[in-house]
C-alpha cells in the first residue's frame, strides 16, 4: 500500500478458482469484486517457473504457489489468502529468500482479515465492519 491507495490485481489462476464456486450467488458476487481489479495478470512462463519454484522449495501446493507467483509477477505488496497454511511465517520466509533472489519484490503472504487489522486498526472507511475472526475468510465485511 502506498500513500494510503489499494490497488487491486486479479490473476488467471484467481480466475480459474472462481468459477468453481458452486453457489451461484456467492460466484457473482466474487466476480463483482474482481471486475474491480486494476491490473490482471496472465498465467505465462514466468509465473508458472516462479511457482514452480515456490512449489519445491516452499512446500506449497501447486494451485497456491500460483497465486503467489502472480502476486510476485503483478508487483504487488500483499498476497491474501484464506489459507492458513499458505500464509504462514515459514512461508513467507522461503517466499522472501525467492523474491530475493530472483530482484522481484518481496511480498508478504497474509490472511484478509489481518491484513485489515494490520492497515484499517480503527476500522475500515465508510463504517464497514469486519470480524474479529481470521480463521474464517467467509466472514462478511457489511
Amino acid at each position: 500500500m502506498k500513500k494510503g491507495t489499494i490497488q487491486l490485481v486479479s490473476s488467471d489462476v484467481l480466475f480459474l478458482e472462481v468459477n468453481r464456486i458452486l453457489t451461484p450467488s456467492k460466484r457473482a458476487r466474487v466476480i463483482a469484486y474482481i471486475k474491480m481489479c486494476d491490473k490482471h495478470v496472465e498465467q505465462n512462463e514466468a509465473v508458472e517457473k516462479i511457482a514452480q519454484e515456490i512449489q519445491n522449495q516452499c512446500r506449497i501446493k501447486a494451485r497456491d504457489s500460483l497465486h503467489v507467483a502472480s502476486a510476485i509477477i503483478g508487483e504487488v505488496d500483499y498476497c491474501l489468502t484464506c489459507d492458513d497454511r499458505v500464509a504462514r511465517w515459514k512461508n513467507n520466509r522461503c517466499i522472501k529468500r525467492i523474491t530475493h533472489k530472483l530482484g522481484k519484490l518481496y511480498v508478504s503472504v497474509m490472511n484478509p482479515i489481518r491484513f485489515i487489522q494490520k492497515h484499517f486498526p480503527g476500522g475500515l472507511p465508510n463504517g464497514h465492519k469486519s470480524s474479529n475472526n481470521t480463521n474464517n475468510c467467509d466472514t462478511r465485511i457489511d
